[in-house]
């Protein structure tokens, strides 16, 4: 899939979405959605990134919209058309890309993988073990120093989420809280910078 066809697919399931929002269906529409539990684990992964950036010290606005268009396509798109679209569009997936990544970038990758163990059961490995299980070996000088700078260039030393505790979570974020989610972000857009 091309940058402009997923591109393309997040403008017309966000539009669709926010049509519902707008007709007050889209609370129903979420709860009946097939793809529920992939919205329920977006937004776990989405809390665990601002908890990990406020224990961090790191200002988490610049990640404000980190997954969210993920809220938009899962309403309409099935997931592995969603997961496509999410990693063409997202510039902390571009570590495969071959393109030049800015601290920012950085920062964002490093708060994704180290944030996935404590909200993800499926994902148990922290930054460290990430980069050097995962990413190419471009990444490593690129990453090592960042994961360094925030005392996180170790292997995992603690355990993630279990499954126990993850569907327990899960099951406590209501198609509401997603409403709530989607309403303060329904301006996303993404930047056209490839």
């Amino acid at each position: 899939m091309t940058y402009d066809k997923a591109l393309a697919a997040f403008y017309v399931a966000k539009r669709a979405t926010l049509f519902l929002l707008q007709n007050g269906t889209l609370e129903k529409a979420i709860a009946e959605s097939p793809n529920l539990h992939k919205m329920r684990y977006t937004y776990l992964h989405r809390q665990a990134i601002f908890t990990l950036a406020e224990k961090l010290g790191i200002d988490a606005t610049p990640y404000l919209f980190h997954d969210t268009e993920k809220y938009f396509m899962y309403l309409w798109l099935e997931e592995d058309v969603t997961r496509e679209c999410h990693r063409i569009l997202n510039r902390h997936h571009d570590y495969d890309k071959g393109v030049a990544i800015d601290r920012e970038t950085l920062v964002e990758m490093m708060l994704d993988w180290e944030s996935a163990r404590f909200s993800k059961p499926d994902k148990p490995r922290n930054a460290h073990d990430t980069l050097y299980k995962w990413m190419p070996v471009e990444m490593h000088e690129q990453m090592a120093p960042l994961l360094k700078e925030y005392n996180l260039y170790h292997p995992t030393n603690e355990p993630g989420i279990t499954a126990e505790e993850y569907k327990k979570q899960s099951e406590a974020i209501t198609p509401a809280m997603i409403v709530a989610e989607i309403e303060k972000l329904k301006d996303l857009t993404f930047k056209e910078e490839y």
